[in-house]
This record gives structure tokens, C-alpha cells and sequence, in this order.
């Protein structure tokens, strides 16, 4: 059992340092933003690095030009730009998840944002922020901040922000 966990580890730490070198893949995927280890089993399973479309758990340094993530993804560092990124599921990060569009749960310690849309629950220990529309409940520890449309609960300690039409409740220290 020892020896597993001590396997584990040590993948887990070659896919975290792995060199981004197009087509050096470490038993995952390779490009330009890095490299994942993939143990998928029948299309789910767990990731290690920067895999790029992945469905199940996905634990991962920074997140970099992510397209799909299903189910739970945890970040340890600042991500990264992913501009078309949908992640679904529960998202958690040290500094916190930012896509395109997240769907679900994601917890930031700092910060949760994403460029067009929030569906789900959105919790930043800052700010949670979503540029686009937003469905659900934000809460920010300093602003809750929609650019769109927000349907649902926001709560920012100091502001609750939308700039289009708000239909829910709202409240801001």
C-alpha cells in the first residue's frame, strides 16, 4: 500500500514538472500549455497537470488554455487564460477557478471568474465575478459582481453589482 501511495506521488510530481515539449506526453496529453498524466478508465478517471478536455478528477498546478473540464477540478496556482474554457462540476482553487462559463460549484480562496457565464454557486473570498450572465448565487467577500444579467442571490461584504437587469435579492455591505 506504501508503494502505491509512494508511485502516486511521484507521477503526480512528474506531471506537475513535466516540460511543456509538443509531443512528449507523460501517459496523457502535451502541447504548448503543458502536460497532463491521464488514467482514464471508460472515458472518466483522474488527471494530473494541465489536461486540457478531461472528465472526473483533475488536479492540476495551473490551469492554461483549458476547453472542458467535467466534474472536479482543483487548481493550486493562479490560472491561467482560458477563454473558451466550460468547466462543470465543482471547481476549487488556492487563488481561485476562472473560465469561460463555469457550471456548479466553484470555490476560489481569492477569486471566482468567468468571461460569459455563472450557473451554480460562486464563492470568493475576495470577489466572485462573472462578466457575462449569471444564474444562481455569487458571493464575494468584498464584491459580488455580475456584467450581465443576474438571476438569483448575490452578497458582496461591501458591493453587490449588476449592470443589467437583476432579478433576485441582493446584498452589499
Amino acid at each position: 500500500m506504501k508503494s502505491a501511495s509512494i508511485l502516486l506521488s511521484l507521477l503526480a510530481a512528474i506531471a506537475f514538472t513535466a516540460p511543456a515539449a509538443p509531443g512528449h506526453a507523460v501517459g496523457g496529453e502535451c502541447d504548448s500549455a503543458g502536460c497532463s498524466l491521464d488514467l482514464p478508465v471508460r472515458g472518466a478517471g483522474v488527471s494530473f497537470g494541465n489536461s486540457l478536455h478531461f472528465n472526473g478528477l483533475r488536479l492540476n498546478l495551473m490551469d492554461s488554455r483549458v476547453e472542458e473540464i467535467n466534474g472536479v477540478n482543483i487548481t493550486l496556482w493562479k490560472p491561467g487564460k482560458n477563454p473558451d474554457a466550460v468547466m462543470r462540476g465543482i471547481m476549487l482553487g488556492l487563488v481561485g477557478p476562472s473560465a469561460a462559463e463555469l457550471r456548479g460549484i466553484s470555490v476560489g480562496a481569492l477569486v471566482v471568474a468567468a468571461e460569459s457565464r455563472v450557473a451554480g454557486l460562486a464563492i470568493g473570498g475576495l470577489a466572485a465575478v462573472s462578466e457575462g450572465n449569471t444564474d444562481g448565487v455569487m458571493v464575494g467577500g468584498l464584491a459580488s459582481v455580475c456584467e450581465g444579467d443576474f438571476n438569483g442571490i448575490s452578497v458582496g461584504g461591501l458591493a453587490a453589482v449588476a449592470e443589467h437587469d437583476f432579478n433576485g435579492i441582493s446584498i452589499g455591505g
